[in-house]
C-alpha cells in the first residue's frame, strides 16, 4: 500500500483524492468498508476499499485495498477503524445490523463518541446473512478482474482458502474477513457510486432584464 501525505475531498464531485510520497495524486470515487463482528472462535474484523472512476471491459469501478485490521478486543477495532476512515477519508462502513445485533450501533457511538470531525456512514450491509451469495458476488468481480487484493494480506488468505459451500461449517467465523469482505463488494453492487448533484444555478432576478417574460 501507498503512504498517503494528504487525503482530500472534492466539493462538486464528492471523489476522494490520495496525495501519495511519491508525488502521484490518485483519484477515488468514494471509498467504503466492511465490518464484520467479533465470535467466540475468531476475532472481529474490518478492511476497507478504494473505488476507482475507470470502468474495467465488464463495466465495474474495480475496488482496491487499502487497509484491514482484526482484533478480539471490539472496542479496540473500532477504535483503529475509526483511524483508518479518518486517514484514508472512507465515507461509510457497511455491517450486520439485523435483529440481535441491532446493540452494535451504539457499540459503534460509543467509540466514536469523540470523534466529532469523523463523518461515516453507518449501514446496514446488504444480504448480511447469505454468505454463499455474497461470496457468488466476490468471485464474480475478481473473474471481472474488479477487485484488486494484495498477496501477504488477511483477505487474501482467507480467499484462497475458501472451500466448497457443501463444506462449510459456520463459515461467518471462519472466514471472517471473506465476511467483511463481502459487505463492501455487496454494496458497491446494490449501492454503486453515482455522481453528487450539482447545485442548482442562480440566475439572480430576471426581472432585471428588459424583454424577458416567462
Amino acid at each position: 500500500m501507498y503512504q498517503i501525505t494528504r487525503a482530500d475531498k472534492e466539493k462538486k464531485t464528492g471523489k476522494i483524492i490520495h496525495s501519495t510520497s511519491d508525488g502521484q495524486n490518485l483519484i477515488y470515487l468514494d471509498i467504503r468498508a466492511g465490518l464484520a463482528w467479533p465470535y467466540r472462535s475468531a476475532p472481529g474484523y474490518f478492511c476497507i476499499f478504494g473505488q476507482k472512476g475507470q470502468k474495467k471491459e465488464f463495466k465495474k469501478h474495480p475496488l482496491v485495498f487499502m487497509a484491514e485490521a482484526e482484533s478480539a478486543d471490539l472496542r479496540a477495532l473500532l477504535q483503529r477503524l475509526g483511524d483508518e476512515c479518518s486517514r484514508l477519508l472512507c465515507g461509510d462502513v457497511y455491517a450486520d445490523f439485523e435483529e440481535a445485533r441491532q446493540s452494535y450501533r451504539s457499540a459503534v457511538s460509543r467509540a466514536w463518541d469523540d470523534r466529532k470531525a469523523l463523518k461515516v456512514g453507518v449501514n446496514q450491509a446488504p444480504h448480511a446473512r447469505l454468505f454463499q451469495y455474497g461470496t457468488d458476488i466476490i468471485r464474480e468481480w475478481v473473474q471481472d478482474k474488479a477487485l484488486e487484493i494484495p498477496s501477504g494480506t488477511v483477505l487474501s488468505r482467507q480467499l484462497g482458502n475458501l472451500p466448497k459451500p457443501e463444506t462449510w461449517e459456520n463459515p461467518e467465523e471462519k472466514f471472517y474477513a471473506g465476511n467483511a469482505l463481502r459487505y463492501v463488494v455487496g454494496s458497491a453492487k446494490d449501492y454503486p457510486w453515482t455522481p453528487a448533484e450539482l447545485p442548482p444555478i442562480d440566475f439572480g432576478d430576471w426581472s432585471r432584464y428588459p424583454g424577458c417574460r416567462f
